[in-house]
């Protein structure tokens, strides 16, 4: 084997074009596979907890009638929960809320999402502080107010990673808080994908709790109907789900009592293993992560084999151009197993530096992408991406294997071809192949086949691609029913400046008539036989004796959207500010001209007012109407699946032509005598080339059809992913039907005017 290896890499050396061509597309294959590998390996494989992660349970309370309805916990329902010995060894409780940060008292605040946890959570997930400490028990008390915080990597980086960080004063929602440690990088805080930005003792909760944009007493956490902590545990050491379950109704029976309603329509308590999607009010299964990979491994198990086609193709020719050294060695006495044995190690040697060259590629790509994601993410949730894609075990052991499959998929057939010589002709040839004269086995060649299965996979990717590309531009289309040139949005949340709902309250007059404005769709649900102005309507579940309650139909707008993804636009209704104030507002500012560049320039005038009205107004966003609505969450995923198919549709775009292109090309050459005989008794230049081109162009519509069918099945098993567009659609199968064609007939056409320049006295001497 190593005289084997070092013959391989004597070789490899002396032809640099064909080496240089292998290693690209190998590289670019498993690089593909490998950033691919480290993705699902962070989100699905890769343990999201501690080693004891098995006993790890989220612990949900649900409604026992009909509505199934799941909420958060009350402090004293987790009192209940952490005192249960017989099934939980330890429960921590965190609450989740918005909050304006700052690293100066009078700086621009930043909203990140903030945990207030108990001090337990992080020892019951299993981590320890990178630097610094975790919370005292004491400082985790109701409403101790105890002003510390703990920063998550991500933002202590982003904020330059400075070494003195611990004991620095950071402010939230303007309290000053001194950081007193900070997580370790692999720390996601319960979930692989997103993670709070800092985390907070519980007994902040009601400096922080006005972030929610709660009224009055509800951001006491004593409160009995302060329904506001998740809660997460785990089991006692040797029990299972199925053994705890029968001791839970008594536990739910206690919190059914502590709330004294009804029993008959109390609360149960379900327990289910920690999700790696995070901590949550109500169930999440993980398998949507699986079914999220599933295209990305399919994509990627798509580039590999058009990879490994495309070099199949390349080493065919090559074998068929050394033709007479492998009879040679036969002919010395070499067996046909010593020959397949030297071909695969050379196909081992390509396939290894590709993967190792595969590798740097997914290392770079694995790292722009989180940083686009990450900036990405931000603008969208306000919290920190803490999916890590890393080359560790699984990865690199995924990419060996991946190595292993390509290499047999390119070597082993033309090993088992090249092998099986024909000792007396080979030796009498030069090796540079030649052409049959059946029409039949010339249009159905081993090689042809090969290249018209990487067109019919191209195809597939490229309609994938054209699909989420459809969809995108699809949903930035769709009727919003407003216009968004002329207006500038602005973000401010109150709450932040830590003005309650309350206090804003007293500031409007809250006895002012109780009216409301609603959209045409829920007047035509609400009113299909009447007027609607004047009529009055209430929210579900308000007191049917509390006249107060009723709303007066003042106005109706017409329909509008802000859900992109939504089929039909939501039932809208409006009231007054003074009637529904929230800590968290936007001032839609419109102005006179839509041009893109006046919009823009009244962004800093704009602000400056604010300023002079306000220095201390929180403002968190302050952008064009446009740009706002351009960063909305399902316009960001539409577009990201559109760049990543995109991207696998580019690749195998560029892999296919390359092919057809190698393929075209050598067997022109094996044809060269043909051509010669033909431009002898003849031929013109254009009939040569038709004789190319047709050929090709025959194999490009029968590789188009089957590409065709399996695109169409692709495309309705990516149904649920795709936005506002069929499975089928026609503009999309066509669009990249025309793209594959064009192209390919252009990686034709090079060969086959190469073919017309072929002098027919130089290709009968060849022969």
């Amino acid at each position: 084997m190593l005289q084997d290896l070092r013959f391989s890499l004597r070789l490899l050396a002396k032809t640099p074009g064909f080496t240089a061509v292998a290693l690209l597309t190998l590289a670019l294959a498993l690089g593909a596979n490998s950033a691919v590998f480290s993705l699902v390996n962070a989100a699905i494989l890769k343990p999201a907890f501690s080693k004891q992660a098995g006993e790890l349970v989220s612990v949900y309370t649900v409604q026992q009638d009909a509505q199934r309805g799941y909420r958060r916990f009350s402090l004293a329902e987790y009192e209940i929960l952490r005192d249960a010995d017989a099934v939980f060894a330890d429960v921590a409780a965190i609450a989740k809320a918005p909050a304006g940060i700052s690293t100066t008292p009078d700086g621009s605040l930043s909203r990140s999402l903030v945990h207030l946890g108990t001090a337990n959570f992080f020892s019951l997930l299993g981590t320890t502080p990178a630097q610094g400490r975790f919370f005292f028990d004491d400082e985790c008390r109701p409403n101790a107010s105890v002003p510390v915080a703990v920063a998550s990597h991500a933002v202590w980086q982003r904020l330059g990673a400075r070494p003195d960080f611990v004991g620095s004063t950071i402010w939230v929602n303007g309290r000053a808080c001194t950081v007193i440690g900070i997580t370790r990088e692999d720390f996601n805080g319960g979930s692989v994908l997103i993670s709070p930005e800092l985390w907070l003792p519980l007994g902040m909760f009601s400096q922080i709790g006005s972030a929610y944009g709660r009224t009055g007493g509800q951001a006491d956490l004593t409160a009995a109907g302060n329904h506001a902590l998740h809660v997460v545990g785990r089991l006692q050491p040797g029990l299972s789900l199925a053994a705890v379950g029968p001791r839970l109704p008594a536990l739910a029976s206690r919190m059914t009592e502590l709330e004294a309603i009804d029993p008959a329509v109390g609360r149960e308590l379900q327990l289910t293993p920690l999700s790696r999607l995070g901590i949550t009010t109500e169930p999440v299964d993980s398998k949507e992560l699986a079914f999220l990979a599933a295209p990305l491994l399919f994509m990627a198990a798509c580039v590999l084999l058009i990879a490994s086609l495309n070099l199949a193709n390349m080493l065919l020719a090559r074998g068929a151009a050394r033709n007479k050294e492998i009879a040679l060695r036969q002919a010395l006495g070499a067996s046909r197993w010593r020959i397949i044995r030297q071909l695969i190690v050379e196909g081992l040697v390509l396939s290894f530096a590709g993967g190792a060259l595969g590798l740097l590629i997914s290392i770079w790509a694995n790292h722009a992408m989180i940083a686009a994601l990450s900036d990405a993410l931000r603008g969208v949730t306000h919290a920190s991406l803490s999916l890590q894609p890393s080359l560790d075990g699984t990865v690199l052991g995924l990419t060996f294997l991946a190595c292993m499959v390509a290499t047999l998929l390119f070597s082993l057939a033309p090993a088992l071809r090249s092998s099986r010589s024909d000792l007396v002709s080979d030796m009498k040839t030069a090796g540079a192949g030649s052409a049959t004269s059946d029409k039949w086995n010339r249009f159905f060649a081993g090689r042809h086949l090969l290249v018209m299965l990487q067109i019919a996979l191209s195809l597939v990717l490229l309609f994938s691609a054209s699909l989420f590309l459809r969809g995108a531009l699809t949903a930035g289309k769709i009727p919003l029913g407003f216009e968004a040139r002329d207006g500038v949005v602005t973000e401010v949340d109150f709450s932040l400046r830590n003005v309650t709902p309350a206090e804003a309250q007293r500031r409007r007059d809250a006895s002012a008539p109780r009216v409301a404005i609603i959209d045409e769709s829920l007047a035509r649900k609400l009113f299909p036989d009447s007027d609607p102005l004047g009529q009055r309507i209430r929210y579900a579940g308000a007191p049917a004796d509390e006249a107060a309650a009723d709303m007066e139909i003042v106005g109706i707008v017409g329909e509008h959207r802000h859900e992109f993804l939504q089929v039909d636009p939501t039932f809208r209704i409006f009231v007054p500010l003074v009637h529904g104030y929230t800590g968290m507002v936007y001032v839609q500012t419109k102005l006179s001209e839509r041009a893109p560049l006046t919009v823009v320039a009244a962004l800093a005038t704009l602000r400056t007012e604010l300023q002079r009205l306000d220095p201390t107004l929180p403002v968190l966003r302050h952008e064009p109407f446009v740009d706002f609505i351009d960063r909305d969450a399902s316009l960001w995923s539409a577009r990201l699946g559109a760049i990543v198919f995109g991207l696998f549709g580019a690749i195998a775009l560029i892999m296919s032509v390359m092919g057809v292109y190698s393929v075209k090309a050598y067997a022109v050459t094996c044809r060269t005598r043909e051509i010669g005989i033909r431009a002898a008794l003849g031929a013109h230049s254009s009939d040569l080339m038709m004789l190319i081109l047709k050929q090709g162009a025959q194999q490009i519509a029968l590789a188009c059809s089957v590409g065709v069918v399996l695109s169409l099945l692709v495309g309705q098993a990516l149904t649920s992913l795709l936005f506002h567009i069929s499975p089928a659609d026609p503009f999309a199968l066509g669009g990249a039907v025309l793209v594959l064609t064009i192209a390919a007939l252009l990686a034709c056409w090079f060969p086959a005017r190469r073919a017309t320049r072929v002098s027919p006295l130089i290709a009968l001497r060849s022969e």
